[in-house]
Formats: structure tokens, C-alpha cells, sequence
């Protein structure tokens, strides 16, 4: 993630050098997502863009081209370029995230991390940010992360804040119930 956060400054850095608004971010952030979705539906791009028989230049002609074939933007194609030619277009998943938490920063959101025992359903993310956003009367983005200890349910961490609904979490509580509850007893 350190070497993809290099990547994502310097381009979110280009892009304030030339004085980019938010409809100029939200348009080179809509291109990296087209780029994204371009690679999970075509195999075969994938395959010539990460594999290491294929030469750079050979990856170079290919990003040239698709970029042009999908309208995206010169700072884009250069950077994109310069990531085929450094051996990095692997790292564009995870230069795209960073580059969305440098824009919700600087909109003045709040990123989190959602951790649940199983792998969540498309949709119950957005869900759980709705909520936090509303909370916490800001955009709230949410990394998630899967960790089976929890057994069942989800934590979140925003702001150094936890937000535990995890059957863990629940149980403890009913154990400290029963322990305190005991303890109340004695004193009786």
C-alpha cells in the first residue's frame, strides 16, 4: 500500500498543480473506476496488462489504446502510461483507493474500517456508511475487512470510535452481566 500511496499523491498532486475542481477530480476518479471495470470484464486485457511476457512497450501501446478508445483524459493516459512502463499497473486498484481518501478528505469526510466474521453481501457497506454518514452528519467511507474471529456480526472504527456489534461483543456483555449481576448478589 505505501508504493500504490506514492503513486496515488503524485497524480492527486498534478491534478491540484492544475488547479483541478471537484467536477475535474470526480472526472479522473470516474475514468479510473471505467479503467477498473474495463480489466474485470476483459480477461484478456488483464493478461496483457500484468503479465510479465508482455513487454512494456507492448503495455504501453495497450493502455495508449484503450485509453483513447475510452475517452479518458491526457493526465489520466500519461499516468497510466507511467505505471506500464514502471511495471505498476497492478498497483491501480489500490491507487484508485487511496485517491478516493485524498478526495474525501478534502470534502471533509471521515474514513472507517468495517470488519465482519464473513465476507459481506454487495451493498450492506453502503448501507452501514448511509448510517454512519448520517451519525456523524459527514461522508463516511468505509474500508472492509474480513476477520472470522468475530464468529458472527460486524465492527466498526471511525474516528478512533468502535461501533461493536459482533456476537463476541455480546457475549462479553452477558458475561459481565452474569459475573456483575453475581457480584450484586454478594453485596446483598
Amino acid at each position: 500500500m505505501i508504493l500504490a500511496g506514492i503513486y496515488a499523491r503524485t497524480i492527486f498532486e498534478v491534478a491540484q498543480e492544475q488547479k483541478f475542481k471537484k467536477e475535474d477530480r470526480d472526472r479522473l476518479e470516474a475514468e479510473m473506476d471505467a479503467i477498473l471495470e474495463a480489466l474485470e470484464k476483459s480477461k484478456e486485457l488483464k493478461v496483457a496488462l500484468f503479465s510479465p511476457a508482455t513487454s512494456r512497450k507492448e503495455k504501453v501501446a495497450i493502455i495508449e489504446a484503450l485509453s483513447s478508445k475510452m475517452d479518458v483524459s491526457d493526465l489520466l493516459t500519461r499516468f497510466l502510461v507511467l505505471l506500464g512502463r514502471k511495471e505498476r499497473f497492478n498497483l491501480l486498484p489500490e491507487i484508485r483507493q487511496v485517491i478516493r481518501e485524498f478526495c474525501l478528505d478534502l470534502e471533509g469526510g471521515v474514513i472507517g474500517l468495517l470488519e465482519s466474521a464473513e465476507r459481506l453481501e454487495p451493498g450492506e457497506a453502503e448501507e452501514v456508511e448511509k448510517v454512519l454518514s448520517k451519525k456523524l452528519e459527514k461522508h463516511v467511507m468505509l474500508r472492509t475487512a474480513v476477520d472470522p474471529t468475530l464468529v458472527a456480526g460486524m465492527r466498526v472504527t471511525v474516528k478512533g470510535i468502535t461501533y461493536d456489534a459482533t456476537l463476541r461483543w455480546h457475549l462479553q456483555e452477558l458475561k459481565d452481566q452474569l459475573v456483575h449481576g453475581v457480584e450484586m448478589a454478594k453485596l446483598d
